[in-house]
């Protein structure tokens, strides 16, 4: 049976309330929907729709390809001059779990990303996973190229908004849009280029 369509911004939420809190029930998900957006004109789906889409979710997210070379070679996305950086990225994710001291970004609390995603109403986790999945790199990657100077811990959060709402996409059958992401995106890559120089951060 066809799952019931509810509002993007709802299913939104709702998968990265599954995605960051795996140890959520549906039930838990359905009060946090009903605090997030409640008084907001948006209808709010009964527990059994929630049900439904969690466990769609959940599913979809345990078929999430692990990044590697052969992901590399089956799935023919990322070119393969982006190994360097992602194997360097991979690294770079280990220690960041691992470290009782997480380094703080200089872009952190600068720009849009971290508030794309609370106004979700998820606090999201950090340090990020120790494994980068297929699709994690591959925004890594894209998002690298645009701006090539900045660290993991600069562009994660940019690269997490960009995953999930490719997964909401990918998921759930809504339009793949990402014009407000690169607004977004733009206006850390021109904060940057002010505090650094021009020159420093121009391809």
């Amino acid at each position: 049976m066809a799952r019931p369509r509810i509002n993007r911004e709802v299913a939104g939420f709702i998968i990265l309330a599954a995605y960051q809190h795996p140890d959520w029930s549906a039930v838990d998900i359905e009060k946090t929907v009903e605090i997030k957006f409640r008084g907001k004109d948006i209808p709010i789906p009964k527990l059994r729709t929630i049900q439904q889409y969690v466990r769609t979710i959940r599913e979809k997210l345990k078929q999430e390809k692990p990044w590697s070379l052969a992901a590399m070679t089956q799935e023919n996305e990322i070119p393969w001059e982006a190994t360097p950086f992602l194997l360097q990225c991979s690294n770079e994710l280990l220690r960041l779990t691992r470290s009782p001291e997480l380094l703080e970004s200089k872009y952190l609390h600068r720009e849009d990303f971290v508030t794309y995603i609370r106004t979700h109403g998820i606090e999201v986790k950090m340090p990020p996973p120790e494994r980068l999945t297929y699709r994690e790199a591959k925004w890594l990657w894209r998002i690298h190229l645009i701006a090539p100077k900045l660290r993991l811990i600069d562009i994660w959060w940019a690269v997490q908004a960009y995953t999930w709402n490719e997964m909401s996409a990918d998921y759930l059958g809504f339009e793949f849009d990402t014009s407000d992401l690169d607004g977004a995106l733009m206006n850390l890559v021109w904060h940057i280029k002010r505090k650094e120089g021009v020159n420093h951060y121009s391809g």
